[in-house]
């Protein structure tokens, strides 16, 4: 039986940690996500231009955090940086079939043959070969297929660099502080 169609509405954010963090906040003060809603849109607690903005970003922190148990957004409020990217990633894959197809299949076969490098061609693979079964990825843009790449890549990259900043692990060992 075919799973639940690919929906591709994370190119509204990146990967929010920041965001995920200030509303975890207020969703395990208050518990009553109207409320909550209410209050980050009133103080523009997001930091946003615009109150649409703020909407827009708040309906895609909605959904990442429903799918987070009271630990994990614990872990949003009071972890380091690193973890708190981790559990980020982790609600972004829980959502978006796309990205969690990503995770198993690209990321995870990388760091088992121990190769650090992940590529745009890589994301490109992964929905050529889904739209085989899925006639909504098949009717993707190119433009559709760009933007989502792009922020798929924004995701896992430092301030847009090519570093990865959620999986240390698949970087290559840093020569500083190794002595003879």
């Amino acid at each position: 039986m075919k799973e639940a169609v690919y929906h591709m509405s994370f190119t509204a954010g990146g990967l929010l940690v920041r965001e995920l963090s200030i509303i975890a906040v207020g969703l395990l003060e208050k518990a009553d996500w109207q409320t909550v809603e209410e209050r980050v849109v009133a103080i523009n607690r997001l930091q946003t231009r615009t109150v649409d903005s703020s909407i827009k970003i708040l309906r895609e922190v909605k959904h990442r955090l429903a799918v987070l148990g009271q630990e994990e957004l614990q872990v949003l409020i009071n972890g380091d940086l690193e973890v708190k990217k981790a559990v980020a990633w982790l609600s972004v894959s829980r959502v978006y079939k796309i990205i969690r197809d990503f995770s198993t299949e690209v990321i995870n076969d990388r760091f088992q043959y121990y190769l650090s490098d992940i590529h745009f061609e890589d994301f490109d693979f992964l929905l050529n070969k889904k739209a085989c079964f899925y006639p909504e990825l098949e009717a993707l843009k190119d433009s559709t297929r760009l933007k989502l790449r792009q922020v798929s890549s924004k995701m896992m990259r430092k301030n847009d660099k090519s570093e990865l900043q959620l999986f240390p692990c698949l970087q290559p060992p840093s020569v500083e502080g190794v002595r003879e």
